[in-house]
C-alpha cells in the first residue's frame, strides 16, 4: 500500500467535492438561462443573476471549504509522513507550509518549526512547492488562505456574475420582410468568482481545478520518494 495512501484518498474526496460544485454550478446556470432566454433586454441582467446566485449561495460556499479541507490535508500527511521517515516515530505539529517568502520559510526548520523533523533534502523538496517560486504555484497561495479563513473565520467569500453580449452570428431568424438589419440574440454567461483569492477575483471553478492538479502532483512526487 502506498506511504501516503490517506492524502490520496483526500485528494479523491476534494475531487469529488469539486465535481459536486461543477454539478450546482451547471444546474444554477440552465435556470438562469431559462429566465434570461424571456427577457429580450441586454441590460435586463439582474433578475436571472439573482436567481442564479440564490441557487448556489450557501451550498457553493460549503463545497469550496469542504473541498479546501480535503486539499490542504492531503498536504499536512506529507509533512506527517516525510517526519516519521526521517526520525523513526510519529512527531506532533507537522504540517505542510505555504509561505509567501525564503525568509518565512526558512523559519519552518527552526526549533518548534512544522518542518523541524525534516532531513535538510526533504525541505528543500518542499521549498520547490513554495508561491514564491513562480506562477504556477500562486493556486497554493489561495488554498492557504481559503484553509485558514474556513478554520477560524468565516466560509469562503464568493461573488457572481453574469456576463451578457450581443452576438450577431447566434442569430437564426431570417429579417422580417422590408427590413435589412437581422435580428440581434444575447448569449450569457453566470460564473462563481472567489474574493479570498487576493484583490481581484478569480474564477472558482478554474482557480479550483488548479489547486487539485498541483495538490496531487505534490502528493504524487512525495509518493515516490517515501515509496
Amino acid at each position: 500500500m502506498s506511504t501516503l495512501r490517506q492524502s490520496q484518498l483526500r485528494v479523491s474526496r476534494a475531487e469529488e467535492k469539486l465535481s459536486d460544485l461543477k454539478l450546482e454550478i451547471n444546474l444554477a446556470r440552465q435556470d438562469a438561462l431559462q429566465v434570461a432566454a424571456e427577457q429580450a433586454d441586454l441590460e435586463a441582467m439582474q433578475m436571472p443573476l439573482n436567481k442564479f446566485s440564490g441557487a448556489l449561495w450557501d451550498e457553493a460556499r460549503l463545497l469550496i471549504s469542504e473541498f479546501a479541507f480535503h486539499a490542504r490535508v492531503a498536504l499536512d500527511y506529507v509533512v506527517f509522513a516525510l517526519a516519521r521517515r526521517d526520525t523513526g516515530i510519529e512527531q506532533e505539529d507537522t504540517q505542510f507550509p505555504i509561505n509567501e517568502s525564503p525568509e518565512a520559510f526558512a523559519r519552518n526548520g527552526k526549533k518548534g518549526g512544522c518542518l523541524e523533523h525534516l532531513t535538510v533534502e526533504h525541505r528543500t523538496m518542499i521549498e520547490r512547492f513554495q508561491p514564491y517560486q513562480g506562477f504556477r504555484l500562486h493556486c497554493l497561495r489561495t488554498l492557504h488562505k481559503l484553509s485558514n479563513s474556513d478554520k477560524h473565520r468565516y466560509l469562503a467569500h464568493i461573488g457572481f456574475t453574469g456576463m451578457g453580449r450581443q452576438d450577431p452570428a447566434l442569430n437564426t431568424q431570417p429579417p422580417a420582410v422590408g427590413f435589412t438589419q437581422m435580428e440581434v440574440n444575447i448569449s450569457r454567461r453566470f460564473e462563481i468568482l472567489l474574493h479570498d483569492a487576493g484583490v481581484e477575483a478569480e474564477d472558482a471553478l478554474k482557480t479550483l481545478t488548479d489547486i487539485l492538479a498541483k495538490v496531487r502532483e505534490i502528493v504524487d512526487d512525495f509518493d515516490r520518494v517515501l515509496g
